[in-house]
């Protein structure tokens, strides 16, 4: 299982909408219905795909070490007191579905703290996604992307490190 990182996608309903539609639904008279009509029929869903695994790797010094892992090429480099045992480092994956076309706001934690059985600490920072700048759910109402970040284990602090991730995703 090595240092495996459950995840917990968490959902935040989308706020007032701004944006405004022909309206189908209106009684005689109305034009236009706020588009959070359409985001009913719509919800928001989230789903972890893939957790973010950081695979096996060892404490091989007195000296603390961190592992990064790029969200985009699913590359895992390890710096400082840490180094690879091998296995196959996995980037975090989430599906989200709502309405087509729909802008998104994606909103992830600036650090996570993980915690091992035997009682150690080791920290999630720089959490990122492969997303571009506004991203938005394609035309069959759904999107993918992928999440890495760089954990930091402190001087001999070694365990099997777990913790969870709020994934925050809301209309724009």
């Amino acid at each position: 299982m090595g240092s495996r990182i459950l995840l917990a996608a968490m959902l935040a309903l989308a706020g007032p909408a701004t944006a405004r539609a022909q309206c189908q639904l209106c009684p005689a008279g109305g034009d236009s219905a706020p588009a959070a009509i359409g985001d009913a029929l719509f919800p928001l869903r989230v789903t972890v795909e893939t957790e973010l695994d950081f695979s096996r790797m060892v404490i091989a010094s007195n000296a603390s070490g961190s592992a990064t892992l790029d969200p985009r090429s699913g590359a895992r480099t390890v710096s400082g007191g840490l180094s690879a045992l091998g296995g196959i480092p996995v980037r975090g994956t989430v599906r989200v579905t709502g309405r087509p076309l729909r802008r998104l706001r994606v909103s992830m934690p600036a650090e996570v703290e993980l915690t091992a059985p035997g009682g150690g600490a080791a920290r999630l920072v720089d959490l990122r996604t492969d997303l571009p700048g506004a991203p938005r759910l394609g035309i069959l109402g759904t999107v993918e992307f992928r999440f890495g970040g760089t954990l930091r284990v402190p001087a001999g602090e070694a365990g099997d490190y777990r913790g969870r991730i709020p994934i925050e995703v809301d209309y724009e």
